[in-house]
């Protein structure tokens, strides 16, 4: 679609892509090689998606494209003898590789606070929410200051 005339989303995305199709590769040899015991934890799926080198993290150092934010959802069963049925994980920032996965349990009282909430695009033509725009903002180091990897795995082991 070059941008003119009406966008036909089906049309447009359907089929092979030289990015994706590579992106899809190289995930698939990094879950195999992670899961090669029969092991595969919520950290190995973080380490995944921080993966620069397979295409899978794409940070936006000249890219056509960039990560806008990661997910992972735990969804266990009933007899898991855990704390919680099921729990999400977001960085709701750009890049995984420097972004917190923060924990989110869906539930009738859930608050996420206003960090998330994007503006209307009459206010923000961009509509990045002051979580996004604070992280974009951060200098590397800034970002070095804080270790995050520590902090993001005790509060996943605490969680789960």
């Amino acid at each position: 679609w070059d941008g003119s005339g009406k966008l036909n989303f089906a049309k447009t995305f359907q089929g092979p892509s030289p990015c994706t199709d590579l992106r899809l590769e190289n995930g698939r040899k990094l879950l195999e090689k992670t899961t090669v015991n029969n092991k595969f934890s919520v950290l190995d799926m973080m380490d995944i998606l921080r993966d620069e080198q397979s295409g899978i993290c794409m940070s936006d150092k000249g890219d056509m494209f960039r990560t806008t934010s990661s997910q992972i959802s735990v969804l266990k069963t009933g007899n898991d003898k855990n704390k919680f049925l099921h729990c999400h994980f977001f960085t709701g920032t750009p890049n995984p590789k420097i972004s917190l996965f923060k924990p989110f349990i869906f539930s009738k009282q859930a608050e996420i606070g206003i960090l998330t909430i994007s503006p209307p695009i009459e206010i923000e033509s961009t509509r990045a929410h002051p979580l996004y725009v604070t992280h974009r903002n951060l200098t590397q180091e800034q970002l070095n200051e804080v270790n995050l990897d520590e902090f993001e795995r005790e509060g996943i082991k605490e969680i789960l």
